[in-house]
């Protein structure tokens, strides 16, 4: 939903098209003028991807990480699967990036 908002809204109705409208009236050329705002350009691809695509996903993942962590439930989590996880090879602190694991592959289906 928020990867939507930025890249559809954000970028897609208000940053691009004033980028796309400074770029030509500032910049005369017409190859310098797409490196910046054309179809793969620097503001229009990159930075569109890179800001609205990437922070949102990043962001609410370190809320969620944080508000787990500050309610407790990490360590109790690690104590709770610290015995089935010795029979692995593998300490209780060692639940957080199984699940993490887990849910990345979840995700990609």
């Amino acid at each position: 939903m928020l990867v939507g908002l930025m890249e559809e809204t954000i970028f897609g109705e208000w940053i691009n098209p004033l980028a796309t409208r400074l770029a030509g009236a500032i910049i005369p050329w017409q190859l310098a003028r797409d490196f910046f705002v054309g179809e793969y350009g620097l503001v229009t691809m990159a930075l569109a991807y890179g800001i609205a695509i990437v922070l949102p996903i990043v962001t609410t993942f370190f809320i969620m990480f944080g508000l787990l962590e500050d309610s407790g439930y990490l360590p109790r989590l690690a104590v709770m699967v610290n015995r089935p996880f010795k029979v692995m090879g593998l300490n209780g602190k060692a639940v957080l990036p199984m699940v993490l694991a887990w849910a990345a592959t979840r995700w990609r289906r």
